[in-house]
């Protein structure tokens, strides 16, 4: 089997059941999901999901406090790292609790969809990509993927004046996209009778099983990027040394936000994680890597131990090199206990 950038791929681990039965055992909630509980000991429990990590604690003695007062017996990067939700059922079958030797029972599918809730067994891999560009560099990732397999479809749902799914149609390139959440499917071309069915209720994944199902999510898709609230801290210190700039994504010349691209498969099918793989490995070949320079915005001083190297949309590059008051951000930092403004933009 290939080796896969694990950043992009995620398959929950198995568990170590703990063999916890509890008298009481409830909660809920999202990013995190929290359940407090006590054993048949009486010691009390405390569970936490959240950015893909789940953790319990037990108190030290009957009726403690697990928090203050315990320690950890269960940690597990769990989930996908922006996820934070489960359900009880999920939470006693993957930790191995039970309530008063009965387990909860797992959610049904639409129960997990209505909630946000994956698929944690182990059973689905994830995979997710992310990358800072501008939306024309964002329409370009997406041709990319779709071009990565010669049966491959963009579709669009089509929503009505509630919002709500009331079927999807085909699209044929991006610069077609009229809503900030396209996907692309690998496989078979959905017919437009089998588009109409999509709904709240009955997902692309539900109607083409079988296929690969890439969701695409960028706001420049369907509208234009928000400009960022600027700083009127690090604005007013540098209008003192009567200095005026301008930043990338704070200014309409050069506005850039988050491509995201997911997708859930079988954690068994080598060949969608290929296909995902060669997604990502073309998306990162748009942005190169390039030497950042950072330099103090108030005396000009460059700043050698600030400066980084990272991959950057060659748009924004461009933007930011056109003019030397253009900088790919600014933050505060701190050099010898004092604050200071640092502006970061690419080496010539």
């Amino acid at each position: 089997m290939p080796d896969f950038d694990p950043d992009q791929f995620h398959t929950p681990p198995k568990v170590t059941p703990l063999n916890l039965d509890c008298i009481s055992l409830d909660g809920g909630g999202w990013a995190p999901s929290q359940f407090e509980g006590k054993t048949q000991e009486g010691y009390n429990i405390y569970c936490r999901y959240r950015g893909g990590y789940l953790s319990v604690e037990i108190s030290n003695e009957p009726d403690g406090d697990p928090l203050n007062n315990g320690h950890l017996i269960l940690a597990a990067g769990l989930g996908p790292k922006l996820h934070g939700a489960m359900s009880l059922g999920q939470l006693c079958s993957i930790a191995g609790i039970t309530i008063n030797g009965m387990q909860p029972p797992m959610p049904s599918l639409p129960e997990m969809r209505k909630n946000g809730w994956l698929d944690l067994s182990g059973a689905s891999s994830f995979y997710d990509f992310y990358m800072e560009c501008t939306v024309e560099t964002a329409k370009h990732a997406a041709t990319i993927a779709h071009n990565i397999l010669e049966e491959a479809y963009f579709v669009e749902t089509i929503r009505d004046n509630d919002h709500q799914i009331v079927g999807a149609v085909l699209r044929n390139t991006a610069a077609e996209f009229e809503t900030s959440d396209p996907t692309i499917i690998f496989g078979v071309k959905p017919s437009a009778s089998k588009l109409a069915k999509v709904s709240q209720n009955v997902w692309l994944e539900d109607l083409c099983s079988n296929s690969l199902v890439v969701d695409l999510s960028c706001i420049g898709f369907q509208c234009p990027p928000p400009t960022f609230a600027r700083s009127h801290y690090i604005d007013k210190r540098l209008e003192n040394v009567g200095r005026s700039i301008k930043i990338a994504g704070y200014d309409n010349e050069c506005l850039h936000q988050t491509l995201w691209m997911r997708a859930t498969f079988p954690a068994d099918d080598v060949d969608k994680r290929s296909t995902l793989q060669q997604i990502t490995d073309k998306l990162v070949a748009l942005r190169p890597e390039i030497k950042i320079q950072a330099t103090d915005l108030e005396t000009g001083e460059r700043l050698p131990s600030f400066d980084k190297t990272e991959r950057v949309d060659p748009k924004i590059a461009e933007w930011a090199l056109s003019d030397v008051e253009n900088w790919l951000r600014v933050r505060v930092e701190s050099v010898n206990e004092q604050n200071i403004i640092v502006g970061y933009r690419p080496s010539i």
